[in-house]
């Protein structure tokens, strides 16, 4: 009887241990698993970062910088760098924008607005040369 228990007691140590050894190859799988996914998203990541400065260096080497609209979100135009540099209010830059391109043309070309304000500043600008005009 005791050679009974003794056995049993073997084979019930025996089945835990292949149970465990059974959950540490699901784990090692998984474990596998999720490191796979990691690189494939890194290789995606790298892929996309690749093409994007592909993109760029082609853009650069043909001179394209896009439609007028994106110029406008990236800052490519000129009004919008005059406006940038000078630290314009975007609500004032808009007034700007809808002159007439002459009117742009002949603000910008007067170079830095001076003064505290540089909003205040392209307003009395904008005033004093459409006052010339008219």
């Amino acid at each position: 009887e005791y050679q009974m228990q003794v056995q049993q007691a073997m084979q019930m140590q025996q089945q835990q241990h292949q149970h465990q050894h059974s959950q540490a190859q699901q784990l090692t799988a998984q474990q596998l698993q999720a490191h796979q996914l990691q690189q494939a998203q890194l290789m995606q990541a790298m892929q996309i970062q690749q093409a994007q400065q592909q993109a760029a260096a082609t853009a650069a080497m043909y001179g394209h910088t896009g439609s007028p609209a994106h110029q406008q979100q990236v800052g490519g135009d000129p009004l919008t760098e005059f406006c940038r540099a000078n630290g314009v209010e975007a609500s004032v830059e808009q007034v700007l924008r809808s002159a007439a391109p002459e009117l742009q043309a002949r603000v910008m070309q007067e170079g830095p607005l001076l003064g505290g304000n540089a909003s205040e500043a392209l307003i009395g600008r904008v005033k004093r040369l459409m006052g010339q005009a008219g």
